[in-house]
């Protein structure tokens, strides 16, 4: 009896011994969600097994406008912002401009800046990490209304931010207590600024988007007839609207908007670097101190780092807000996996459609 022998291609092999995850069916996920909590249109994409899904959009640029969101449409990220405002500081620090310890009385020496002596040492750290004892609340304060409406340069607007809020008391001893306050980004993006002697919004693409290839990258609401308008209530907001958007100083804590594209290539950059596979842009050490909470906390710089029990170990996480969009970026180095998800409303609706579109994704995986 003669043996037959079959020889079968190592790829087709080896293929049989790697375990394939399937994307889970994300635009039905984003279909129910948008239709059981009344939104105009939201957006993911997933990150499984380290290969990018191909990003899905649902809905129309806003209620009654009768226009489909595009796949390539960009987004307000909100606060998701913050993270790409850290990597800016880092490759300042890399260039030997700036220090993680550093002070701000030594990064603002030679301005006119007048810094309460109980801020003379909160650090350039202490503001991305929320530990300088900044306050809060800037909405319903004098300064929110000037720098709404003077006519105040982005630039003239951080430099009043930076000098209102270094000026006061802290609320608390600076490297005790977390205390979330987009003050502290909008400071550090100030003094990089100052130091640069060029405004933020031209050294953020300089420096950040164009070398990691973010072309949809910019400032603001998404401008274009056929791009997402934030909505308040019901009602959506041309992006050239008044309120269509905080005012242009915040800019370094939550003013960034990208395609789902290029926010997937963003998490991927962040993922990779987290699980010490590449490095792009900055070193392993300056990855490292990003993502590194500061001691006696769960937050590093632009990241949260939460553990969930489907993320196999710390997680990279943000949510973000403008009042007028959402978006949430979890990016789970033990897994290899991210999930990214943004809609162009703020209301409580849009955060339950996020919660369940997070977990029906993370289910069906």
């Amino acid at each position: 009896m003669k043996t037959i022998s079959i020889l079968l291609p190592l790829g087709l092999i080896l293929a049989s011994l790697t375990p394939t995850w399937a994307q889970p069916p994300v635009k039905t996920i984003l279909e129910e969600a948008r239709e059981k909590y009344g939104l105009s249109a939201i957006g993911a994409v997933v990150i499984l097994d380290g290969q990018t899904g191909e990003p899905q959009t649902v809905g129309e640029i806003g209620v009654g406008l009768d226009v489909a969101v595009a796949t390539d449409a960009r987004w307000h990220l909100g606060s998701c912002s913050k993270s790409l405002t850290a990597m800016l500081a880092a490759n300042m620090v890399e260039q030997g401009k700036l220090q993680w310890d550093m002070p701000v009385s030594e990064a603002l020496a030679g301005t006119d800046v007048e810094i309460h002596p109980g801020f003379q040492a909160a650090t350039i750290e202490q503001l991305l990490g929320h530990r300088a004892g900044l306050a809060k609340k800037m909405v319903g304060r004098p300064i929110w209304s000037k720098i709404r409406h003077d006519g105040l340069s982005a630039v003239q607007q951080r430099h009043l931010i930076t000098q209102t809020y270094l000026g006061e008391e802290p609320v608390s001893e600076p490297g005790t207590e977390f205390k979330y306050s987009n003050v502290g980004y909008v400071i550090v993006g100030h003094i990089i600024e100052l130091m640069e002697d060029k405004p933020y919004e031209q050294l953020m693409p300089e420096m950040i988007f164009e070398p990691l290839g973010l072309t949809s990258a910019g400032f603001g609401p998404p401008q274009g007839e056929d791009q997402p308008r934030g909505h308040n209530a019901k009602i959506p907001l041309p992006p050239t609207h008044p309120s269509a958007d905080n005012p242009e100083g915040l800019a370094p804590a939550g003013r960034i908007h990208m395609s789902l594209q290029d926010w997937a290539r963003y998490a991927q950059v962040h993922l990779r670097a987290a699980r010490g596979e590449s490095f792009e842009l900055l070193s392993e050490a300056s990855y490292q101190h990003l993502h590194t909470p500061l001691e006696g906390q769960n937050y590093a710089m632009g990241w949260g780092r939460p553990t969930r029990e489907w993320t196999n170990g710390p997680a990279l996480s943000h949510a973000g807000s403008n009042t007028l969009w959402r978006a949430v970026i979890w990016i789970a180095p033990g897994k290899n996996a991210a999930i990214l998800v943004t809609t162009n409303h703020g209301s409580l609706a849009a955060r339950a459609a996020e919660r369940d579109v997070l977990k029906l994704i993370i289910d069906k995986l």
